[in-house]
C-alpha cells in the first residue's frame, strides 16, 4: 500500500477514536445528570410529603392535639437535609456539564459567564 492510503487511513483511524472517546465522555455526562436530576425528583417527592405531615400536625394542634415542638422541628430538619442533599446533586451536575447556577434567579449559566443573562447579577 502506497503511503498516501497509510496516512489517510491513520487519520481516519485517529479521527474515529477521537469521536468515539467524545461520544463515551458525553455518554458518561448524559448518565451523571440523569442519574441526578431522577434522585433530585425523589428527593422532592420526598419533601413534599413531610410538608404534608407538618401541615396535619398544625392543623391537629390547631384543634387542641398536644403536638411536641420537638416533631415540627425534626421534620423541619429533615427538609433541610434533604434540600441540601438536593443543592449538591445540583453543583455535581453543574460540574459535569461545565455550567452553574446563578444564587440569585436559578438561571443556568457557562462557568466563564461573569453576569446572569436573566436577572443581571455580577459574579
Amino acid at each position: 500500500m502506497d503511503d498516501k492510503f497509510k496516512n489517510l487511513f491513520t487519520k481516519v483511524k485517529d479521527q474515529a477514536t477521537f469521536v468515539a472517546d467524545v461520544a463515551g465522555q458525553k455518554s458518561k455526562e448524559v448518565y451523571e445528570v440523569s442519574k441526578n436530576n431522577l434522585k433530585s425528583f425523589d428527593l422532592n417527592t420526598e419533601i413534599e410529603a413531610i410538608y404534608k405531615e407538618i401541615g396535619k400536625l398544625v392543623y391537629q394542634s390547631h384543634k387542641g392535639a398536644d403536638i411536641a415542638e420537638e416533631t415540627i422541628a425534626f421534620k423541619v430538619a429533615e427538609i433541610e437535609r434533604r434540600q441540601d442533599e438536593i443543592n449538591a446533586l445540583k453543583n455535581r451536575a453543574d460540574m459535569v456539564k461545565n455550567t452553574t447556577t446563578c444564587p440569585n434567579c436559578n438561571t443556568v449559566l457557562k462557568k466563564e459567564d461573569k453576569f446572569c443573562s436573566n436577572c443581571g447579577m455580577t459574579f
